[in-house]
């Protein structure tokens, strides 16, 4: 199964989720667009805390889905064989909850994102 295409939008997805979490950790005023909007304008410092949690996650699974995909550290190719059910399991919980969140904002950049990325590493699992 070709899976460059997957590749590619599970590593942009992963991209703009990085910036939007950084931005959080950063002080940036886009609050009302995670954690379900509760908390608009900045971040109070324990949920910086969370967001740079929530990128070491995200990073954490852009590394499982590309060593999946043959373009980085090959020699763990056959542990992300397993590992790569952690990301799709991990982006389906993701891809429920940005989808039902009260924070419309979230729903609006959350769900594709997220859903794009269940989708893309599913087919990159399965492959």
């Amino acid at each position: 199964m070709q899976t460059d295409l997957p590749l590619y939008v599970f590593s942009f997805c992963a991209i703009v989720i990085s910036i939007l979490q950084v931005g959080l950790i950063c002080g940036a005023p886009w609050g009302e667009w995670a954690m379900g909007g509760k908390y608009p304008g900045k971040f109070p410092p324990k949920l910086r805390v969370s967001a740079f949690i929530q990128l070491c996650i995200i990073l954490f699974a852009l590394l499982i889905v590309l060593i999946r995909g043959n373009v980085f550290l090959i020699t763990y190719f056959e542990l992300s064989r397993s590992a790569v059910w952690f990301v799709v399991t991990l982006f389906g919980i993701s891809s429920i909850l940005n989808t039902i969140t009260s924070s419309k904002k979230e729903r609006i950049l959350g769900a594709p994102v997220t859903i794009s990325m269940l989708v893309s590493s599913l087919i990159i699992a399965l492959s």
